[in-house]
Parts: C-alpha cells; sequence; structure tokens
C-alpha cells in the first residue's frame, strides 16, 4: 500500500505530513481527534508553477480554516500533488527532453486539461485518489473509499468531473472558482460550429489526441470515454444529483476567459456567473424525489484566491443538510 501501517497512530497526530509515492506527494493532516467514526477528506489544489506541486499541496493543507475544520470535525484530510510530469498539472511549462532549458514540444501544454480532465501520464488522476482513499482504509479508516472532496480553480474542475466518473464514492462536494464544469448538455451536435465545446473536459464526447508530457520527445496517446462509464446517462446525472454539491466563487472574481480561449468560444462567462449558472442549471433541469439543491455562495470581498476562500470551502464541506443559514461572507 501508499502507506506505513502506523500512519494513523498518534505519533503521527496534529501535524501536516508528506507522503511520498510513485505518483507524487501526498499531503496528510492526522487530526489529533481521529477516531473510529472519522471521514475522509480530499482537498484538491488550483494549477501551480511546474515544479512547485508538492509545495503547493502542503500549502494549501496548511490554511488553517482546513486544519481547524479537520480536527472540528476529527476529519483526516489529504491534499494529493498533481505535478507536471505525472498529470500535466502546468499551463506554461517546458517539455525540456534534453534537460538544456530549450522546450523541445511547445504544443504539450496542459495535456489536454491534464488532472483537471482526469487525466494521468501512468496513472488517471481519478484513480491515484481512489488509490489514496481505499489506501487509508487499509491502515485503519475504515470508511470503504468514500470521501469529502473539495477543490479550488483547476481542483475544482477537477472535483466536477471526478462527480461524473465515481459519484457513489462522494458524501459531498465543494467545487470552488471552476473556471469550467463539466455539463450535461454539452453533447454532440448540439452546437455543430464549435464540436470540441462537446468534447471531453468541457462535455460529454469522447476525447483521444496525442499529447505531449513534459520530459517526453515523442507524444502518448491520451484517451478517455466518459459515456462509457455508465450504461444510462440520464440515471448518472441523477446520481450526482442526489449528492450535497456547493458551488462557491469569490464574487469579485469577474474576469471573462482570454479571446482566443476554448472558454470563450464555449461559453465565455466570468467564473461568477458560470457557477451560478451551472447550479440554476443543475436546480432547474434535475429536481426529482431525492434531488439535493446546489447550493450557491459568492463570497464577499474575494477574488480568485484559494486562501481567502478556504473558510467557505472547509465549513460548507461538512454540512450536508440543507445550507438555511449559510457562511456570512455567502451572497445569493
Amino acid at each position: 500500500g501508499l502507506f506505513a501501517p502506523d500512519t494513523l497512530e498518534p505519533k503521527n497526530r496534529g501535524w501536516v505530513t508528506e507522503v511520498k509515492t510513485a505518483q507524487g506527494l501526498v499531503a496528510m493532516y492526522v487530526p489529533t481527534s481521529l477516531n473510529p467514526d472519522s471521514e475522509l477528506a480530499v482537498l484538491i489544489h488550483g494549477s501551480i508553477e511546474y515544479g512547485s506541486a508538492p509545495e503547493g499541496a502542503v500549502r494549501y493543507l496548511r490554511y488553517d480554516a482546513f486544519h481547524d475544520t479537520a480536527e472540528a470535525q476529527a476529519a483526516l484530510m489529504v491534499a494529493p500533488a498533481f505535478d507536471s510530469i505525472h498529470f500535466g498539472n502546468c499551463c506554461s511549462c517546458l517539455n525540456d527532453a534534453n534537460n538544456d532549458g530549450i522546450d523541445d514540444a511547445p504544443i504539450h501544454h496542459r495535456v489536454g486539461g491534464g488532472y483537471r480532465s482526469l487525466f494521468g501520464r501512468d496513472l488517471r488522476a481519478d484513480e491515484w485518489v481512489n488509490l489514496i482513499a481505499d489506501d487509508l482504509d487499509l491502515v485503519g479508516l475504515n470508511q470503504g473509499g468514500r470521501f469529502r472532496l473539495t477543490g479550488h480553480s483547476a481542483g475544482g474542475q477537477f472535483v466536477s468531473r471526478y462527480l461524473w466518473a465515481h459519484p457513489e464514492r462522494i458524501i459531498h462536494a465543494v467545487i470552488g472558482s471552476a473556471g469550467n464544469i463539466l455539463h450535461p448538455h454539452r453533447v454532440k451536435n448540439v452546437d455543430p460550429a464549435n464540436p470540441e465545446c462537446a468534447e471531453w473536459n468541457f462535455g460529454m464526447e469522447a476525447y483521444a489526441h496525442d499529447q505531449y508530457w513534459p520530459g517526453w520527445r515523442e507524444p502518448r496517446p491520451v484517451t478517455f470515454d466518459p459515456l462509457g462509464l455508465t450504461d444510462n446517462y440520464l440515471l448518472r446525472w441523477l446520481q450526482i444529483g442526489m449528492i450535497p454539491i456547493d458551488m462557491v466563487v469569490g464574487n469579485l472574481d469577474t474576469g471573462l476567459p482570454g479571446v482566443d480561449s476554448k472558454e470563450a468560444l464555449c461559453f465565455n462567462e466570468n467564473h461568477v456567473d458560470h457557477a451560478r449558472n451551472w447550479a440554476d442549471m443543475m436546480n432547474n433541469d434535475y429536481v426529482f424525489p431525492g434531488f439535493r439543491e446546489v447550493h450557491f455562495c459568492a463570497v464577499n470581498g474575494v477574488g480568485h484566491n484559494s486562501r481567502q476562500l478556504s473558510p467557505e470551502y472547509a465549513w460548507l464541506l461538512f454540512h450536508d443538510e440543507a445550507v438555511s443559514v449559510p457562511p456570512a461572507r455567502c451572497l445569493p
């Protein structure tokens, strides 16, 4: 397994520890309040400069709101580091196969979205998260591989796509400041003039492209067929609709996508409108017995800042009931 048998023992509680795995570093906070009923929370960081993912995951987990909540909720928290080598994290990093500082294949950037799209070089990003959750059960967490999931920016994009791939694993999801969110209505032929908008990452059609990974001189095929994960498309979205989901974004996060970006082509919304419109779509189109209304929270006075949004991410992640009294900074 990934974790030593004594991972959850008292000697390892109360501070952030770092576990090195074949896919990269996992930052972990084991609360001093850990008990047999403790749950797992997985935190997904946003995009980070090339080579900085391990430090970024540790820094993310060290936000006061997260470890204070871990203690209050007796929750084990982990933050996997999705680095550029294994998960295509960066958006402008070098593909320096010769280690000479020259970008040998600049077209690799983001590797189709990288971990945002659940992609991975050797192991898919969602499968790595599953492995982490399952191996924590092996050392005594005993949650059956289920957990609470939140992510910021690119991490929020990951959360929206993980919901599609593995709804049975999620207790509660908080999608934070996501620039684009998986959408059930983006399928082939909806917009014949822009078929790329229906392709996986923004839409539900299969993805199949050769991509360059950092450090590799030759491209490798990256494929993903979201519709191949279920026999019933509508039923899968209904499963997602039964999960408590919060959409969180700073109310100052109002910049539009770049003029030539895929986001501008496909929806051209700022982060606030994009999150609100997704929540409205789910709440209007997927109402059925057992549906959980998607809660939208625009945090007053905050832009695209994970530290400043972390109190809302952490608080909402552990409130499964309908939020009748949301955090004080939440605007409708």
